[in-house]
């Protein structure tokens, strides 16, 4: 297992992402409609807040490797499901927030649930190798999708919630003007959301 994990960390580290412009908000929206069975079927209530978009195009573009961000995003948003199994049916929500920063340089997309959170001691050791907070869960999610991130020059971290529950956050950098129209587009973010 140590040997299967040492791999998949080297071709993350070693593989450079690739350089294409990603819109985030529509690689989000795409990532849900994977999970949307998965949605249904646990009773989860979306609920989706994103910054508002100025007439500029591609607002929310960032340079980066659309498949890695996306496994990210589907991941993190899995993780948050998951999280609420415990917690009753109505009672499961789970809420996507998106802003960028005053300067424009950065985009945070927050995803916030209603589940379990996690304790003192799970929050000390969750993004290392083996450590999962699932009974059949192999640790290695989180710690994988740390290294993309910060592939990316971005960061990705975790509050607890004060109702329960936590909420996890990928910041990345935008791209904007000529370097983002110099960049070909990722197909997967084509599409209408």
């Amino acid at each position: 297992a140590a040997r299967i994990i040492g791999r998949i960390r080297d071709y993350t580290q070693s593989r450079q992402p690739r350089r294409e412009r990603v819109d985030l908000h529509a690689l989000l929206h795409n990532s849900l409609t994977l999970l949307d069975w998965d949605l249904g079927r646990h009773g989860v209530q979306l609920t989706i807040d994103l910054a508002a978009e100025d007439a500029a195009d591609d607002a929310t573009a960032v340079a980066g490797d659309g498949v890695m961000l996306q496994q990210v995003l589907v991941n993190l948003l899995r993780n948050a499901i998951d999280a609420m199994h415990a917690t009753p049916a109505g009672q499961r929500r789970l809420q996507i927030t998106s802003r960028i920063d005053g300067t424009g340089g950065q985009i945070e997309i927050a995803i916030a649930d209603t589940g379990s959170g996690i304790d003192d001691d799970g929050a000390a050791q969750l993004f290392m190798p083996f450590y999962s907070t699932k009974p059949t869960g192999m640790g290695i999610g989180l710690n994988i999708c740390r290294s993309l991130i910060e592939l990316h020059q971005g960061r990705l971290w975790f509050t607890p919630n004060a109702g329960g529950g936590c909420t996890f956050h990928v910041a990345l950098p935008l791209t904007q003007g000529e370097e983002a129209r110099a960049l070909p587009r990722f197909l997967d973010t084509e599409s209408t959301v």
